[in-house]
């Protein structure tokens, strides 16, 4: 599954039109950039073209940025899935605006860590970011006390009564996982803080977690993809060493796997955030995703086999 230029385009015409709506001196530095047609307070980019529209449109920003005396942020979320896009460079635009324009920043948010490296090819010389300096900020699950201050806080901000014996059951099932402790708390602000709330989040959750796995192996071969799943549920199921993980596995399908396949296959999991290493130990991070695959996960492996 690719993203193709044109659709990259789209997304950078909406947010550039939202930034227009808000600053509206924007309009006045973009005229110059031939590929870019005003119509009002609304922006069209020439899907035709490639990165020297970029490059022009970041200078028109760097420009009003400077002479405001101010910064313009660049963000792009879950930025390791651009490795999928397709007919634009993104990099060495990202390069450009870090070596050329100071008043533009670019932050990358990424869920998964090892491809959000390789994509940006930190620890490879040809990369055009190979050697800059990064401020990189990395959030791990809360410990306990601070999940439940947090949970204790947002339900304070809205008004919302959770009963002690209810958080600490939020806290139990989500670990201190801050994306599903928010998922929790919106549904408790809309439907209020409830034993029955908190089922439902699990359930929505899990199918968004599945989703999420089930993105990650559709673009893999069949046989490759089930021997994803079957490590997962191995980990989901306490085989949590490599000689149980191989055991578990081989188990499964009845026929050995080579050490070097496995190794490869655990890699990929510990790059996608699906996995983690602790000293010789593997577990999913993700509470919600360990209760999917114990529950779903025999299901899931005989979609692929």
């Amino acid at each position: 599954m690719y993203i193709p230029r044109a659709d990259m385009l789209k997304v950078f015409e909406e947010s550039l039109n939202k930034a227009v709506r808000r600053h509206r001196g924007l309009v006045g530095f973009l005229r110059n950039v031939e590929e870019v047609s005003i119509y009002g307070l609304t922006l069209r980019l020439k899907t035709s073209s490639r990165e020297p529209l970029l490059y022009r449109i970041l200078e028109s920003l760097n420009q009003y940025a400077k002479e405001r005396r101010t910064r313009i942020v660049i963000a792009f979320d879950e930025a390791q899935e651009m490795v999928k896009l397709r007919g634009l460079r993104l990099l060495p635009i990202i390069a450009y605006a870090y070596d050329k324009l100071r008043n533009i920043t670019v932050i990358l948010t990424g869920s998964q860590v090892g491809l959000l490296y390789r994509f940006l090819g930190v620890d490879n010389p040809g990369s055009p970011l190979y050697g800059r300096m990064a401020t990189e900020i990395r959030l791990s699950n809360l410990e306990r006390g601070d999940a439940r201050r947090f949970l204790i806080e947002g339900f304070k901000q809205y008004g919302v009564e959770a009963p002690g014996e209810l958080i600490e059951e939020a806290l139990d099932v989500l670990d201190g996982n801050i994306g599903w402790l928010t998922y929790f708390g919106a549904h408790s602000v809309r439907y209020g803080a409830t034993r029955d709330v908190l089922r439902r989040t699990v359930i929505e959750a899990s199918k968004l977690a599945l989703r999420e796995l089930d993105n990650f192996l559709m673009i893999r071969p069949r046989a490759t993809a089930r021997r994803y799943i079957l490590i997962l549920l191995a980990a989901a199921e306490g085989a949590n060493t490599w000689s149980r993980i191989k055991r578990f596995v081989e188990l499964e399908e009845g026929a050995r796997i080579s050490d070097s396949i496995l190794y490869n296959l655990i890699g990929n999991l510990l790059d996608a955030g699906f996995l983690e290493r602790l000293d010789r130990t593997y577990r999913i991070p993700d509470p919600i995703l360990k209760i999917a695959l114990r529950e779903k996960g025999r299901m899931l492996a005989r979609r692929y086999r």
